[in-house]
């Protein structure tokens, strides 16, 4: 928001404009919500997640893991389910949190460099990363 707030929810035009609104990224869904998994059961379905949250006072928390959405092309089922995810997000302090776009879309980087390991095609041997059309950007 204009006075430098984090609003994790479904906005609406008088939402966005009553917060004072000033940048938003959309989502896949909850994954943590009032301090809860959101997920009523464990899924199964494992792959390199990127997600954002809130804890209860305000925090902002970006977490990423890596892995590989297609078993065959990976030696280890590496990754996490999107209830997994907001395990990790619990143990993090998350109050709100979101999926954002993975797969071979997650993609960290700080300060110019690539801390993670994209897989692109979802090979893991091969470390490239993915063009997006939606990023995170915290300065």
């Amino acid at each position: 928001t204009g006075d430098g707030r984090w609003v994790i929810g479904t906005l609406n035009t008088s939402l966005v404009s009553a917060l004072n609104v000033t940048e938003s990224l959309t989502g896949f869904g909850w994954l943590v919500r009032d301090g809860k998994n959101a997920l009523a059961t464990p899924d199964t379905y494992v792959a390199p997640r990127t997600t954002i949250g809130v804890t209860r006072d305000g925090r902002l928390l970006l977490l990423e893991v890596d892995g590989c959405e297609q078993a065959r092309s990976c030696k280890w089922d590496i990754g996490k389910t999107e209830y997994e995810m907001a395990e990790l997000l619990l143990r993090h302090g998350a109050y709100h949190a979101i999926n954002l776009d993975g797969g071979g879309s997650s993609s960290f980087v700080v300060n110019g460099t690539v801390v993670n390991h994209p897989t692109d095609w979802d090979l893991w041997a091969v470390k490239k990363e993915r063009a997006v059309t939606v990023i995170a950007c915290v300065v």
